[in-house]
């Protein structure tokens, strides 16, 4: 097999490799009107100026894009999965959960919370970063892919509010 299913879907396991790639070509091009701009307004104060502007990604996370409404939402989710803040993991998950073949509904919680955010668990997503995947973000812990994205329940325009509030773990796939 050469990838995960999470959610019914096939999770390819070349994607790690390839989205670096894919996000260095999406910021340059995302820079290249602002050179054009830069261009057409006559500004060439140095030399070279009339090169086209090129962003460069963080190379300190190369797998990782860091949308500022998603980066509000996993350092409160980090937090609260640190302090092992059950209130909190709560207010950021999608209820209800669907997890082992069971749903899990705000009543349930707790019990959901004992088996997806155990210490090993939560010493992992202190650690490792979210990958951008399509309209999601993924952290992967051993066998387990916590799937973060928009709360489906939510108004579009809810779901991408400033301060991240509109994020939710959506579910817990299988890293094959």
């Amino acid at each position: 097999m050469t990838g995960g299913v999470t959610g019914g879907m096939m999770r390819p396991r070349w994607r790690r490799a390839v989205l670096p790639l894919l996000l260095a070509a999406a910021l340059q091009l995302s820079a290249a009107p602002a050179a054009m701009a830069q261009q057409d307004s006559g500004s060439q104060d140095a030399p070279g100026a009339d090169a086209p502007a090129v962003a460069q990604p963080d190379n300190s996370q190369p797998d990782t894009v860091q949308i500022p409404v998603f980066a509000h939402f996993w350092q409160r989710f980090r937090a609260a999965a640190k302090a092992n803040d059950l209130a909190a993991l709560k207010a950021m998950t999608h209820l209800p959960f669907q997890y082992g073949g069971e749903t899990y509904g705000a009543a349930q919680f707790a019990e959901l919370a004992r088996r997806l955010f155990d210490a090993k668990a939560r010493q992992c997503l202190q650690r490792e970063a979210p990958l951008h995947d399509q309209d999601v973000y993924e952290v992967f812990c051993g066998e387990a892919i916590y799937v973060f994205g928009a709360d489906p329940i939510l108004d579009p325009v809810l779901a991408n509010a400033p301060d991240g509030s509109g994020w939710r773990l959506l579910e817990l796939g299988v890293n094959d």
